[in-house]
């Protein structure tokens, strides 16, 4: 079944000069930004749909408590399914192990170029996965002939950078401006 990721980040705004009058604000929908339906980034970060035993970065944390009038409206509007919502700060994601790795659910399938080398042609999850342990390679075929198969072992840079490069350029932006611990994203999922 897929599913949908949608968010905002917001950055705390302490223009005001009073602090009673701090809030967060939603600066940027990252909806369109943010993978969709991309289980490897979403497990590794979130734990949603978490078939390759990542331990989450963050959990699902809910909305935050003092989360914008903006993120609240659209994360709670009821003619939609909502769930799982969470958010992380950017001083979350500096502090993530991007070198910590998990066998990958997916089966990797490659395919031989001209000269010899590997390139990465997709993936697939076997109905017999289970079968299959961290370094099987096998061959197979398809329409476009012989491909390469392999259980491998995926980092969290491998499973999500990519995926949240621009929600995260955003968020790096923003934390110059706002510090580490100003600026957040936050996230929640839908049906």
């Amino acid at each position: 079944m897929s599913f949908g990721t949608l968010g905002w980040i917001e950055f705390f705004d302490r223009s005001s000069g009073d602090e009673s009058e701090f809030v967060w604000r939603a600066v940027v929908d990252v909806t369109s930004l943010l993978p969709q339906n991309d289980s490897t980034s979403c497990s590794c970060l979130f734990g949603i749909r978490n078939y390759s035993g990542w331990k989450p970065v963050v959990e699902t944390r809910g909305l935050p408590a003092d989360a914008s009038e903006v993120v609240r409206c659209q994360a709670t509007d009821e003619n939609y399914f909502f769930y799982s919502a969470t958010w992380l700060t950017w001083s979350d994601i500096l502090a993530i192990p991007w070198q910590e790795s998990v066998v990958d659910h997916f089966v990797h399938r490659y395919r031989q170029n001209a000269e010899g080398e590997l390139i990465r042609i997709g993936g697939f999850v076997p109905n017999d996965r289970d079968r299959y342990q961290e370094a099987d390679v096998w061959t197979d075929s398809d329409d476009c002939g012989i491909c390469i198969c392999k259980v491998e072992r995926i980092t969290r840079r491998e499973a999500a950078w990519a995926a949240f490069s621009r929600a995260f350029a955003l968020m790096r932006f923003f934390a110059r401006i706002h510090g580490n611990d100003g600026v957040r994203l936050v996230i929640w999922f839908g049906e």
